[in-house]
This record gives C-alpha cells, sequence and structure tokens, in this order.
C-alpha cells in the first residue's frame, strides 16, 4: 500500500505544482507541498487502518477534506473531539445508544460499515497553505476536483466496491458540496457502476 501512496501522491503533487503555477504562486510550493505530503500520507494511512476494519461497507459519506494542521484535526483521529461535521450525539441518535468517547464512536462507524470519503485529496487551511477551502473559487475548487478524482477517488472507490454491500447507500454531508460537485462526482460513480447516490 506504502509504494501505492507515494505513486499516487506523485501524481497529486504534479496537479499540485500546475496549479500552483497558473496561480504564480510558485515561490511558495515547497512550503506548501512539504506540508500537504506528510499531511496527506498520514491521512491515508488512518483511513486505510479503518477501512481494514470494516468488513461490509454499507454507508459512504461524501465530505471534502481534513482540516488537518498542526493539532491533526480529522474525524478519523482518535485523539481529536468529534466536531459539529459529525458529533458523538449524532450517532448516538441514529443507534439509539451510547457513545463513551471517540475511539468508540470510530469503532461503532466501522461495525456498522460506515465509512467516510473525502472527495479532494488536499487538506488545505488558511494557517499552512497560500489556498484555502474558504476562500478558493468553486471555478479553481472544481479545476482540482477534476484533475484528482481520476487519480485519488478512483483509487478509494476501487477499494471501497470490494467491500461494499448489496445495498450500500453514498450520500453528501453537506449540500454545498452536492450543489457545487454533484454532476463531477455522480458522472464518476455511474462510471463506475455506482447509482446509489442519495440526494
Amino acid at each position: 500500500m506504502k509504494a501505492t501512496q507515494e505513486t499516487t501522491w506523485d501524481c497529486l503533487n504534479k496537479t499540485l505544482f500546475d496549479f500552483y503555477s497558473q496561480k504564480k504562486l510558485d515561490h511558495y510550493f515547497l512550503r506548501d507541498e512539504n506540508y500537504l505530503s506528510v499531511a496527506f500520507k498520514e491521512i491515508e494511512k488512518i483511513w486505510i487502518h479503518n477501512y481494514d476494519k470494516i468488513s461490509t461497507i454499507n454507508y459512504v459519506m461524501l465530505s471534502e477534506a481534513p482540516l488537518w494542521g498542526e493539532r491533526k484535526s480529522y474525524i478519523y483521529n482518535p485523539n481529536i473531539k468529534n466536531t459539529q461535521f459529525f458529533y458523538r450525539s449524532d450517532l448516538e441518535f441514529c443507534l439509539k445508544e451510547k457513545i463513551k468517547n471517540k475511539i468508540e464512536f470510530i469503532n461503532k462507524l466501522n461495525s456498522i460499515g460506515f465509512i467516510i470519503l473525502d472527495i479532494s485529496p488536499f487538506p488545505l487551511n488558511e494557517k499552512d497553505t497560500n489556498i484555502n477551502y474558504k476562500e478558493i473559487s468553486k471555478k479553481d475548487y472544481r479545476y482540482l476536483l477534476k484533475k484528482t478524482v481520476p487519480i485519488f477517488l478512483a483509487l478509494k472507490i476501487s477499494l471501497i466496491l470490494k467491500k461494499k454491500s448489496r445495498n450500500m447507500k453514498i450520500f453528501y454531508r453537506y449540500g454545498r458540496v452536492r450543489n457545487a460537485f454533484g454532476n463531477i462526482l455522480e458522472e464518476f460513480f455511474f462510471k463506475k457502476g455506482i447509482n446509489s447516490i442519495l440526494r
């Protein structure tokens, strides 16, 4: 998996470099790339760790990308408290049972076959990168997504399809993600034979 991860990052890195060049941000690239490459590899390691714990995938929640940063903020990081992205109380309500802490929360997600899939491989944020999701234009975001979906998302979906249940459901965490990028994502999913996206 490590070799695949390295190859994936090399391809993503080229896309990122081209984008920074287009935006005349070349002089920031090395600093940003250093943070992004390390963050990407750590995030992938955590995601794969949880993927390996799921026997059958029943639910796929589409998100954007972790903020990560110095705190390593990520839904699958057991050392970071739940945020409004997905509170423990939300899962407690759905399962009708109490969940003690973040570790139990993650274990519960895995046990019910619930996986969170980021649509973007880049954990951009206001502190660590010169481009961030709050300020990037919709046009630029769509450009990056179109370039990275065949590299990053394709690999993740191939793994998910190996464990998909007969009635696997895919849904968006945020309506704005669906509204802005739904056509790109759903065209990609359709080509992969996935038609079970809930709108």
